[in-house]
């Protein structure tokens, strides 16, 4: 093998490792349990619709609404941000657009943290607004 060809192999192995690390941390998302087995549940109000998502202690926001989703009770979607966690940027009939932003609120007072690192407590209601 002469050396152009094994600098071109290099490269070839080098953009793989990328494409797989970079498209791996895509579909490598945290994806709950099927089996999933809720013990309360969470009141949800979405543009004045509400809903009931089941959840069970300890679990974070953003895995109540994996779940939702995946039972087919809400649609949601979102980014996320390393360092900061995921935002919400569309659910159910409700979009961030001309510089509305999606906000949500614990027992009507506007969250301090992101769907990734709020855990739910029994009696806590949350309600979706655009702002």
């Amino acid at each position: 093998m002469n050396k152009r060809n094994i600098v071109l192999l290099i490269c070839v192995c080098i953009v793989g490792i990328i494409f797989s690390i970079h498209y791996g941390k895509e579909s490598t998302q945290k994806q709950p349990d099927r089996t999933y087995s809720a013990t309360e549940y969470l009141p949800v109000v979405i543009g004045g619709v509400s809903v009931s998502l089941p959840f069970s202690s300890g679990d974070t926001f953003y895995e109540i609404l994996i779940h939702a989703q995946q039972s087919g009770r809400i649609s949601f979607s979102g980014k996320t941000y390393p360092g900061i966690g995921f935002f919400v940027t569309d659910i159910g009939s409700l979009h961030e657009h001309d510089g509305l932003h999606l906000m949500y609120f614990i027992n009507g007072k506007e969250a301090s943290v992101g769907v990734s690192s709020y855990v739910p407590h029994q009696g806590d209601e949350i309600v979706w607004n655009l702002q």
